[in-house]
């Protein structure tokens, strides 16, 4: 992984798309952290590590660009969603063929926005502590794991 100034991915005069580049690079980030420390259970336990990366990628949303951007972005994803979630699997469904079916690009939306509606209800220093202690217990077992080699 390297990480480059946007000025290295875009010539000077093209300013749009640093903002989706950097998004995107903090999901990459964001998915690749959750993945390697935290996995899921069962297969339909997935939407939450989507949705833990979502809810950073946003976190970061608001501190890079601002509130307002955030809040933005929240809105058009909340509008995007009620408009394509008729008649669609829940975020956690059990009724599955193979696992890429829960991978479905409704997920990457709806998940984060669940996160959250549950960071708005538990508050935001129990979310982040809920955070700490699901990384610091999953950091713990690969510690124990590398330690009987």
């Amino acid at each position: 992984m390297a990480l480059i100034d946007s000025s290295q991915i875009h010539p000077a005069n093209v300013i749009d798309g640093t903002w989706e580049t950097c998004l995107s690079i903090a999901d990459l980030i964001a998915q690749q952290y959750f993945g390697s420390f935290i996995y899921a259970k069962t297969p339909p336990d997935v939407w939450l590590l989507i949705g833990l990366a979502g809810h950073l990628v946003q976190l970061f949303n608001a501190k890079e660009f601002g509130r307002n951007e955030r809040k933005y972005q929240l809105y058009e994803a909340a509008k995007d969603l009620y408009r394509s979630d008729a008649h669609v699997q829940p975020l956690y469904c059990t009724d599955y063929i193979h696992p890429s079916e829960l991978y479905s690009p409704l997920m990457y939306k709806k998940a984060p926005l669940v996160i959250h509606m549950i960071d708005k209800l538990i508050q935001s220093t129990n979310m982040r502590k809920l955070m700490n202690t699901l990384v610091n217990n999953a950091l713990e077992k690969v510690c124990q794991y590398f330690h009987k080699f």
